[in-house]
């Protein structure tokens, strides 16, 4: 697998973007979003989603150029309609909208639905944390995209429904913590599959529900799916967040919750997004404090037989920015030779 040097592949990623139709301002958003979760060592939503998203437009679930509506507006809330505007814009312009909301009523709250793919969601917590508020974010996908059994269930009944917070911290990198309700995110089963390697046991049943390393498994047989957080052990808290997220984004964004559907029906991500202003509870000088203060303390843990030392929320990222600004992102072969391959059209 090639390792591209980061501004390498924003051009590439930028190039291939406008080639698939996005306008200049959604290009900049959009490609910026993707390089910056490779950085972050999210790969699962980096660039290698250029490819899908540009078939996204090719049919319709995609328009570039168009605008969010807006549905309900108020000082504190809004509810916004993604009207097939790509996902990273319009989630970002919520989450500024909550910010904006949160400046002047201490907390912004803002839902949106029917919105194609969002990326990383621990993006908008940190745009939250960067203005020193506390960012919440939950995503559920309308009654698509359901690839997770129940606890104690064998079939797809839910979406991976993440899930992300965000602090500053008055340190290095904000507090985040940006997980999915299920064993593992499907982008990340995707990423093995295009890698050609095993995912780790535990991650997916087959339709049998035995447990599978064979990553194809979950895009071959509908009967194959993913684990709730927790597997075996204590999946029922894995399953009973998820639930509570598609209560919290698709029933208060009026997108809908998991349910069964018709294959042709239009469905999209539903987003609740909250902004709470620090300094309207207490000084952002004594929360900084306070968290450092656990940051440290926490830091100080001896770590387990196995683990060199013991990470906080956020600084998995952190490092993993800077190792990659400095030595560049690893791409898969075939994600790379597609970019490309995109790239060149003219």
């Amino acid at each position: 697998m090639p390792t591209i040097a980061a501004d390498q592949v924003q051009a590439i990623a930028a190039s291939a973007l406008r080639n698939a139709g996005a306008t200049d301002q959604e290009v900049q958003v959009v490609a910026s979003h993707l390089v910056a979760a490779n950085l972050a060592g999210h790969d699962s939503h980096g660039v290698m989603r250029i490819i899908q998203y540009a078939e996204m437009i090719r049919t319709g679930q995609i328009i570039p150029g168009a605008r969010p509506r807006i549905e309900q507006d108020t000082p504190v809330a809004a509810s916004l309609d993604a009207s097939h505007v790509f996902g990273h814009v319009v989630a970002a312009d919520a989450m500024q909208q909550a910010i904006n909301k949160a400046r002047n009523s201490s907390v912004g709250i803002v839902t949106v639905n029917k919105s194609p793919h969002n990326g990383r969601l621990g993006t908008f917590g940190e745009m939250a944390a960067a203005e020193n508020m506390v960012g919440l974010l939950f995503l559920s996908a309308g009654g698509g995209g359901r690839f997770v059994a129940p606890f104690g269930g064998l079939g797809r009944r839910l979406s991976t429904n993440p899930m992300a917070m965000g602090a500053p911290s008055g340190g290095d990198f904000p507090i985040l913590l940006d997980i999915s309700t299920c064993i593992v995110p499907e982008g990340k089963v995707r990423h093995y599959h295009q890698s050609g390697k095993p995912v780790p046991e535990g991650w997916i049943m087959d339709g049998d529900g035995n447990l599978t390393t064979d990553p194809g498994k979950l895009y071959e047989s509908i009967g194959a799916c993913l684990q709730p957080l927790g597997g075996n052990l204590a999946g029922h808290k894995g399953y009973g967040l998820s639930f509570m997220v598609e209560v919290l984004a698709g029933a208060l964004s009026g997108g809908g919750c998991a349910r069964d559907l018709p294959d042709d029906h239009e469905v999209g991500h539903c987003l609740l997004m909250l902004a709470i202003d620090v300094a309207q509870f207490t000084t952002l000088e004594l929360f900084t404090s306070q968290v450092s203060t656990m940051v440290d303390y926490i830091k100080t843990c001896p770590p387990a037989p196995g683990f060199r030392e013991v990470l906080v929320p956020g600084e998995f990222e952190h490092r993993n920015r800077q190792e990659r600004l400095a030595h560049g992102i690893t791409i898969p072969d075939p994600v790379w030779k597609d970019l490309e391959a995109l790239a060149a059209e003219r």
